[in-house]
């Protein structure tokens, strides 16, 4: 005997696929960048504009891998183009994650600098320590790249 239920929610599955098409895998790399301040590390965050993705949310910089570059390159080039710094990032481990029309698979890189001088950025950014972060807005795939963080301390 048939479940009802099961086969009406495959039923509604096959239509959303088929309305939607397969959504792509989509390969990024972020990074987070630490420094020491008088009191705590702080990591960088910067706050999305209103009109992209995830806008007015918090991130750490970063974004899609072009094609035929590595995962570092790409975390050092996207750090460069966010916030002007020159990075030598540490890779960290992968983060995937299924939003509701797209999936990532987010390359994660740790980079600590000394000198936060060069920064420049169109966006608001803030220095933030680990325990501060959760006050802010997150994409959820952000709470992902935190639990490995927090395997480190």
């Amino acid at each position: 005997m048939t479940n009802n239920r099961d086969e009406r929610r495959y039923r509604k599955w096959e239509s959303d696929h088929e309305k939607r098409g397969t959504s792509e895998l989509i390969p990024a790399a972020t990074v987070v960048i630490m420094r020491d301040s008088e009191s705590a590390i702080e990591l960088l965050m910067l706050r999305k504009n209103s009109k992209v993705a995830f806008g007015g949310m918090w991130v750490f910089p970063g974004g899609k891998i072009e094609n035929k570059e590595s995962k570092e390159k790409a975390a050092i080039r996207e750090v460069m183009e966010e916030t002007g710094l020159s990075i030598d990032p540490y890779y960290l481990g992968q983060v995937s994650h299924q939003y509701s029309h797209f999936k990532v698979c987010i390359s994660l890189f740790l980079a600590n600098i000394e000198d936060d001088s060069c920064l420049e950025t169109k966006q608001k950014y803030q220095w933030v320590t680990r325990k501060r972060i959760n006050d802010f807005p997150l994409p959820k795939a952000n709470y992902k790249m935190l639990e490995i963080l927090d395997k480190l301390e």
